[in-house]
């Protein structure tokens, strides 16, 4: 591993089962793009952080350790950091209360959750708690998240980011559509419940509108009527 010689770490001899922080002045380091704050070293156990406004930042220090771990930025639309539920977002954002997390597919990258899998035999019950996940064949996440289920997809070749934010679900009865299954939610239930179908069907626990259903009865109806009358 090489250095700009302004930036050259203090720490020698690294221990691979250890990471270590170097907190560096301007007097020591001046990076090229003034807007750099920190950097990880992707798989190398160390994190520079920069002097500036955020270098006493939990969020930067985690964001770098993410790096040194292994893992990639977390997106969202067009936005390389766009994820706000991941650290490996923006340092300077997230949800609140949740300034330091990784989002699902990062805890199962570095081991820190065994996702549960959807299947789509079965209907389950989410846990409110945040370090809980699921998945689908490994290759979406899930993660339910203040009142509110995050869906990720991640990836293994991107440049610069891994995982992406497809969808957030909100209260009520909702659905999102993958290539060919559907994942339904239904928040009327405590607590939530999900589960995988296939596109163009419903479960039979699918909320309907009475009132529209009874109008379209009434419309017959009245049909009927006129054609016999």
């Amino acid at each position: 591993m090489s250095f700009p010689d302004s930036c050259h770490p203090d720490i020698n001899d690294f221990n691979v089962n250890r990471h270590y922080i170097q907190l560096l002045a301007p007097t020591q380091c001046i990076p090229e793009d003034s807007s750099s704050i920190g950097h990880g070293y992707v798989d190398y156990p160390l994190v520079v952080i920069y002097a500036s406004t955020y270098t006493n930042a939990i969020r930067l220090t985690a964001h770098e350790l993410g790096h040194t771990m292994g893992l990639q930025h977390a997106s969202r639309l067009d936005d390389e950091y766009g994820d706000p539920s991941c650290v490996m977002g923006f340092v300077d954002g997230g949800l609140s209360q949740r300034e330091a997390c990784f989002n699902a597919p990062h805890m199962k990258a570095i081991g820190w959750s065994t996702p549960q899998e959807i299947k789509k035999t079965e209907k389950i019950f989410l846990r409110s708690d945040v370090t809980y996940t699921y998945t689908i064949d490994g290759d979406f996440y899930f993660q339910f998240i203040k009142n509110e289920l995050y869906i990720y997809k991640a990836y293994t070749n991107e440049n610069n980011w891994d995982t992406k934010l497809l969808q957030i679900l909100g209260p009520g009865v909702q659905t999102f559509n993958f290539i060919s299954f559907q994942l339904f939610l239904n928040y009327e239930t405590n607590p939530p419940t999900a589960e995988i179908i296939e596109l163009g069907t419903y479960p039979k626990t699918k909320s309907y509108n009475y009132a529209l259903f009874s109008a379209a009865i009434l419309l017959c109806f009245l049909l009927l009527l006129f054609i016999f009358v």
